[in-house]
């Protein structure tokens, strides 16, 4: 009894997906009954709803010394894909990794700074692109000492 209530159910359905389908896509339906936006996506993609697009994913790398020495200038770079292009970048840095502070002259792609003194330099790069679409980079250098300097 219950497999016979189940295949009546289940062509009971079949029935009225395939009614429901046949009028949506039937060019006999008033165009008054459309949306707009519906009209829109179904000439264009056919009778199915378009899906949203997925927001592109934007990586970051960034680029410098792997080893420094107290108080030496070195230059770290950044670059960023995916995404829409141009690209922001947001400059951080810290000898704690933990209390990040940001670059006072850093906007671009690149930054020349001064190790500090026996504390290695951890640098977080933020680039947005376009969209506002955000990724993070992180470089560290290892401070070596000083010796370069008597």
């Amino acid at each position: 009894m219950r497999q016979i209530m189940n295949r009546r159910l289940l062509s009971l359905w079949m029935a009225t997906s395939a009614l429901f389908l046949l009028a949506a896509t039937s060019p006999e339906m008033p165009e008054a009954d459309v949306p707009a936006r519906w009209k829109k996506e179904m000439n264009q993609a056919g009778p199915y709803m378009a899906a949203p697009e997925p927001k592109a994913v934007v990586s970051v790398s960034v680029g410098g010394p792997a080893r420094g020495n107290n108080r030496d200038y070195y230059t770290w770079t950044v670059s960023a894909s995916g995404g829409t292009p141009p690209y922001t970048y947001y400059w951080e840095y810290t000898i704690d990794e933990i209390h990040y502070n940001p670059f006072v002259t850093a906007t671009g792609t690149s930054q020349t700074a001064q190790m500090p003194l026996d504390l290695d330099l951890h640098l977080r790069v933020t680039a947005t692109d376009a969209n506002g679409v955000q990724a993070v980079g992180t470089k560290t250098t290892i401070n070596t000492g000083d010796t370069t300097h008597p």
